[in-house]
């Protein structure tokens, strides 16, 4: 570890019981700040219980989240937004029937003002508001795709997978977080597709400057290819943590997350 480097996010002893089921065992973990960082592990390891107890879903059974040196333990979806925090879902969570633009504003909604009596007579605020938020999600657009920020005014269900998938992840862009957590965004998409918006992402984090990053993932050569260090769930348990060459070295990785043939399928 870097003693120059900034934690932004901490788990200690982070507990999450459903009944006798054991979703997260006392998971210790450390997210530095601007770091790209992966969490994998098979299914039902905890990952999205992980990112649903930070983001005030499900309240935690014991232990604590420390964000930015601010205590966010059991917090609300709303107070989690405001510190900074955005994510995906692992099931696309776009509206179909409406506009790209109108699923991006989704996004900044909390940022708002939705006073009716500013909104009736304070006119030009409303639109010098919408000016710039229609401004600020074109540029986010043109980070990922130049040809879907110029299609802001179309319908969400009648564009692809993958800009679908880049709407979802401009959708908690717009809101400026430090950290954005992203749920297997991946799914349903090709290989090239995958790559593609890996690249995307990528790219934004570098223009972006003070953007950390978490990915849930179970494509080892997207986790391999961006990030900088990586955690392994088991059962709720953190298993290993390090490098993604660490990681995969790690006998009990091989066997709880691949099996008997771990190293024909990392090789």
């Amino acid at each position: 570890m870097n003693t120059g480097v900034q934690i932004l996010l901490s788990s200690r002893q982070a507990t999450k019981r459903f009944g006798g089921v054991i979703a997260l065992d006392q998971l210790n973990l450390d997210i530095f700040r601007r770091e790209f960082f992966g969490v994998i592990g098979p299914n039902g390891s905890g990952k999205t219980t992980l990112f649903n107890t930070l983001t005030g879903i499900f309240p935690l059974t014991s232990g604590s989240f420390v964000y930015d040196g601010r205590d966010l333990t059991n917090s609300t979806p709303q107070q989690v937004c405001r510190a900074g925090i955005a994510r995906t879902f692992q099931r696309s969570r776009v509206c179909l029937g409406l506009s790209v633009f109108d699923n991006l504003m989704i996004g900044n909604h909390i940022f708002l003002d939705h006073g009716v009596w500013s909104n009736l007579i304070n006119r030009k605020l409303l639109y010098r508001q919408l000016e710039e938020m229609a401004e600020r999600a074109r540029t986010l657009l043109m980070t990922f795709d130049p040809k879907l920020a110029g299609r802001m005014g179309e319908l969400v269900g009648n564009q692809p997978m993958i800009d679908r998938r880049r709407i979802e992840i401009c959708r908690a862009l717009i809101s400026a977080p430090k950290l954005l957590l992203l749920d297997e965004p991946s799914a349903g998409m090709t290989q090239r597709e995958m790559h593609e918006l890996m690249d995307n992402l990528v790219e934004f984090k570098r223009r972006a400057g003070d953007l950390t990053i978490v990915l849930i993932e179970h494509e080892m050569k997207i986790i391999e290819r961006v990030t900088d260090r990586c955690a392994v769930l088991n059962f709720g348990r953190k298993i290993c943590e390090g490098s993604y060459a660490q990681v995969v070295a790690n006998l009990e990785v091989q066997e709880a997350y691949l099996g008997t043939n771990a190293k024909s399928v990392l090789a």
